[in-house]
């Protein structure tokens, strides 16, 4: 079996990973960004992305795949020989007054719309064209039902 992951470094994303790999599940991870040779590894909580992104690399079983989920092109690059993939991504915390106000505009790739429904829509047409079966979708403990397309006026 072979499992895609999104949400790399985040918790749940990071979690999934080490247990995929101690059970020798071939994982491929997408990550937003190269992996930094400079950074210390680490799983700790407060670790860094590049740190979590560096600690996971080096598991058995794991390949990292460089992309982003609002790609679609980098979704089939994951997926490709994948029978599931984990969409454990999120959107960034934007900064609160942001927030407050919705000034994030609907085409920054960070937008709560471009992560939530694009990506998801990505990856359900990479899931199609790769033959990759099972699709399982998990959001944070900060997600709320309204956040999915809160700015979208």
């Amino acid at each position: 079996m072979k499992v895609a992951v999104t949400g790399t470094t985040g918790q749940v994303g990071r979690n999934a990973i080490q247990i995929l790999s101690s059970k020798g599940i071939q994982t491929r991870c997408l990550l937003r960004h190269p992996i930094d040779a400079t950074v210390s590894p680490s799983i700790e909580k407060d670790a860094s992305s590049s740190q979590v992104a560096s600690y996971l690399s080096n598991l058995p079983h794991v390949t990292m795949v460089e992309g982003d989920a609002t790609d679609a092109t980098s979704c089939v690059e994951l997926l490709n020989g994948c029978d599931a993939v984990l969409a454990l991504h999120g959107p960034a915390k934007p900064p609160p007054l942001q927030s407050l106000f919705c000034l994030l505009p609907e085409s920054d790739p960070k937008h709560s719309r471009s992560v939530n429904y694009r990506a998801v829509q990505n990856l359900i047409d990479a899931a199609k064209e790769c033959n990759c079966k099972r699709i399982v979708r998990v959001t944070g403990k900060g997600e709320q039902p309204t956040q999915f397309f809160f700015c979208s006026h």
